[in-house]
């Protein structure tokens, strides 16, 4: 029985000195616990982790979760790296970012990368947005290779409204200056002309400002042709 007994410590001994040791890399420091070894931590895993920290389950809902359970906006997934100077990056490039990709036809679906590449969204380092494409013309924050449907859009523009057309000081063109100017060059006052389109980019906004324009100063033309009218019926 004695033996039995020395034999039975003997192996406590043993299991306690392995979970010690087992144990002996956790440090706890008030509600923090964290490990300072330099060896990789595996989760649901029966063999040896791959990384420094390795989840592996067989599961139908996700593996990880991040919780903000405080609600007072703080970040839920944080990535430092030392050797950056910003304080996140995903690196999956040698270029540095991040991406998600569609894993049925491997394609990137969004991508935020300093070098460019063709994706389906891309963020520039300048905070400029690609959709279906990476390139973002300089001065311009978003570039869209593609149709574009809304139910509403709104322009702010930084220029006036052409009412000043109404004003009684505006010099209106006569008719007869107007169609020497069209003679002359194939298209009507302030309005781009068919090549300038093709060859460049056209501002909606300012072009509604020049339409309005043009719309005010035919209606000035068509009141004044009606005065001219009536006179000629009371003649």
């Amino acid at each position: 029985m004695k033996k039995m007994k020395t034999l039975r410590n003997f192996l406590i001994g043993i299991f306690l000195l392995f979970a010690f040791n087992a144990s002996a890399q956790w440090i706890t420091s008030g509600n923090d616990i964290y490990n300072s070894n330099s060896g990789y931590v595996g989760i649901g895993t029966s063999t040896a982790p791959t990384n420094l920290l390795h989840v592996a389950r067989n599961m139908t809902g996700p593996q990880v979760i991040v919780q903000n359970l405080g609600g007072g906006g703080g970040a839920g997934f944080t990535m430092i790296d030392d050797a950056w100077s910003g304080s996140w990056k995903f690196k999956a490039t040698a270029g540095g970012g991040f991406k998600i990709r569609d894993h049925t036809s491997g394609l990137d679906v969004i991508v935020i990368e300093q070098s460019a590449a063709a994706n389906c969204i891309y963020i520039g380092a300048g905070g400029g947005i690609g959709i279906g494409t990476s390139t973002i013309p300089t001065g311009y924050k978003l570039s869209i290779d593609g149709k574009v449907i809304a139910e509403g859009m709104e322009v702010q523009l930084s220029g006036s409204w052409p009412d000043f057309v109404l004003d009684n000081e505006y010099k209106l063109r006569s008719l007869a200056e107007l169609e020497e100017f069209i003679n002359a060059n194939g298209h009507l006052p302030d309005v781009p002309t068919a090549e300038e389109v093709e060859n460049s980019t056209l501002d909606l906004g300012k072009m509604d400002a020049v339409l309005l324009k043009k719309v005010e100063e035919l209606t000035l033309y068509v009141i004044e042709l009606k005065k001219e009218i009536e006179e000629l019926k009371k003649q």
